[in-house]
Protein backbone atom coordinates (compact mmCIF):
# COMPACT_ATOMS: atom_id res chain seq x y z
CA UNK A 1 0.00 0.00 0.00
CA UNK A 2 2.17 2.71 -1.27
CA UNK A 3 -0.73 5.38 -1.80
CA UNK A 4 -1.20 4.99 2.02
CA UNK A 5 1.36 7.32 4.11
CA UNK A 6 1.76 7.69 7.85
CA UNK A 7 4.08 10.75 9.11
CA UNK A 8 3.89 11.38 12.80
CA UNK A 9 5.14 14.81 11.46
CA UNK A 10 1.64 14.91 9.62
CA UNK A 11 -2.11 15.39 10.98
CA UNK A 12 0.06 13.21 14.41
CA UNK A 13 0.41 10.40 11.84
CA UNK A 14 -2.97 9.90 10.73
CA UNK A 15 -2.93 7.45 7.86
CA UNK A 16 -3.02 9.86 4.92
CA UNK A 17 -3.71 9.34 0.95
CA UNK A 18 -0.16 10.18 -0.51
CA UNK A 19 1.20 12.33 1.95
CA UNK A 20 -1.47 14.66 0.99
CA UNK A 21 -3.72 16.12 4.42
CA UNK A 22 -6.52 13.93 3.15
CA UNK A 23 -7.13 11.39 5.68
CA UNK A 24 -7.98 7.86 4.89
CA UNK A 25 -11.07 8.24 7.08
CA UNK A 26 -12.28 11.01 5.33
CA UNK A 27 -12.85 9.20 2.03
CA UNK A 28 -14.24 6.40 3.83
CA UNK A 29 -16.90 8.48 5.74
CA UNK A 30 -17.39 10.04 2.38
CA UNK A 31 -18.30 6.73 1.21
CA UNK A 32 -19.98 5.41 4.19
CA UNK A 33 -22.33 8.63 3.47
CA UNK A 34 -23.52 7.85 0.03
CA UNK A 35 -20.89 9.99 -1.84
CA UNK A 36 -20.13 7.92 -5.46
CA UNK A 37 -16.35 7.96 -5.97
CA UNK A 38 -16.90 10.52 -8.75
CA UNK A 39 -18.23 13.34 -6.01
CA UNK A 40 -15.47 11.88 -3.64
CA UNK A 41 -12.97 12.41 -6.75
CA UNK A 42 -14.63 16.28 -7.21
CA UNK A 43 -14.91 17.03 -3.80
CA UNK A 44 -10.90 16.07 -3.30
CA UNK A 45 -9.24 17.41 -6.90
CA UNK A 46 -6.30 16.00 -5.41
CA UNK A 47 -7.87 12.32 -5.32
CA UNK A 48 -6.91 9.09 -8.11
CA UNK A 49 -9.47 6.65 -8.16
CA UNK A 50 -6.49 4.13 -7.26
CA UNK A 51 -6.23 5.93 -3.90
CA UNK A 52 -9.99 5.44 -3.18
CA UNK A 53 -9.02 1.87 -4.49
CA UNK A 54 -6.15 1.97 -1.72
CA UNK A 55 -8.19 3.69 0.82
CA UNK A 56 -11.03 0.69 1.34
CA UNK A 57 -8.22 -1.79 1.02
CA UNK A 58 -6.39 -0.52 3.59
CA UNK A 59 -9.72 0.12 6.12
CA UNK A 60 -10.67 -3.75 5.21
CA UNK A 61 -7.23 -4.57 6.07
CA UNK A 62 -7.67 -2.29 9.74
CA UNK A 63 -10.68 -3.68 10.59
CA UNK A 64 -10.18 -7.26 9.95
CA UNK A 65 -9.92 -9.51 13.33
CA UNK A 66 -9.05 -12.73 14.13
CA UNK A 67 -11.86 -14.64 13.67
CA UNK A 68 -11.72 -15.54 17.89
CA UNK A 69 -12.17 -12.18 18.91
CA UNK A 70 -15.60 -12.88 16.43
CA UNK A 71 -16.38 -15.51 18.73
CA UNK A 72 -16.32 -13.69 21.64
CA UNK A 73 -18.48 -10.98 20.07
CA UNK A 74 -21.01 -13.29 19.56
CA UNK A 75 -21.06 -14.76 22.39
CA UNK A 76 -21.04 -11.19 24.90
CA UNK A 77 -24.21 -10.81 22.08
CA UNK A 78 -26.11 -13.67 23.41
CA UNK A 79 -24.97 -12.28 27.07
CA UNK A 80 -26.92 -9.09 26.60
CA UNK A 81 -29.66 -11.04 27.44
CA UNK A 82 -28.95 -11.49 30.61
CA UNK A 83 -28.58 -8.78 33.45
CA UNK A 84 -26.38 -6.43 31.84
CA UNK A 85 -25.30 -3.58 35.07
CA UNK A 86 -27.49 -0.69 34.94
CA UNK A 87 -25.88 2.53 33.51
CA UNK A 88 -23.15 0.55 31.73
CA UNK A 89 -23.22 1.27 28.23
CA UNK A 90 -23.48 -2.08 26.22
CA UNK A 91 -20.58 -1.76 24.53
CA UNK A 92 -18.55 -1.05 27.39
CA UNK A 93 -20.13 -4.18 28.91
CA UNK A 94 -19.16 -6.29 25.93
CA UNK A 95 -15.73 -4.73 25.92
CA UNK A 96 -15.23 -5.73 29.81
CA UNK A 97 -16.96 -9.34 29.07
CA UNK A 98 -14.92 -10.22 25.85
CA UNK A 99 -11.85 -8.90 27.97
CA UNK A 100 -12.80 -11.20 30.56
CA UNK A 101 -13.53 -14.23 28.77
CA UNK A 102 -9.91 -14.11 26.72
CA UNK A 103 -8.29 -14.12 29.90
CA UNK A 104 -10.03 -17.39 31.50
CA UNK A 105 -9.53 -19.05 28.42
Amino acid sequence: MNRITEDPKQMNGTPCIRGLRIPVATVIACLAAGMTWDEVLHAYPDLERDDIVEALRYAQQTIRAPRDAWVYVEAATEALSADVEPGLPRARWIEGYVAGRSRSE
